[in-house]
């Protein structure tokens, strides 16, 4: 009778353990899309997000997105200027092609961030069709 104790409270034990885990890597993990052009327009006229360009501040200064805020993704200080940033707000993330804000969109995805869209094709996708 002990035996099938401690073995009904082991079995008990890891599925405890394992449902927990699960729910656990789920609500933490965040994620980010691929967003294009078209898509970008949509959404901004429905929501607002905020827009961060991660390119070079020479590049920045050469011409962006309006209303775009630079975070440049080679500056030493990146990781520390977007964990500054607001979570729960909605991002839309940009650089020349969409490489580096790729990156930075899974580096915002590791940091928690709710909501984060990565432009396909970046400024210069926006340029061609705008």
């Amino acid at each position: 009778m002990r035996t099938k104790l401690i073995h009904s409270i082991c079995i008990l034990s890891f599925m405890l353990l394992l449902f927990s885990c699960n729910s656990n890597s789920t609500s933490q993990q965040a994620a980010y899309q691929n967003i294009k052009v078209n898509d970008y327009a949509k959404l901004v006229e429905k929501d607002s997000p905020t827009l961060l360009d991660v390119r070079t501040l020479q590049e920045f200064s050469e011409g962006a997105i309006p209303n775009a805020r630079n975070i440049d993704f080679y500056n030493d200080s990146f990781k520390s200027d977007i964990e500054k940033l607001d979570r729960n707000q909605k991002y839309v993330v940009y650089c020349a092609r969409g490489g580096r804000s790729a990156k930075a969109a899974k580096i915002m995805q590791g940091l928690g961030f709710k909501e984060v869209y990565n432009l396909e094709g970046g400024y210069t996708s926006w340029k061609k069709n705008n």
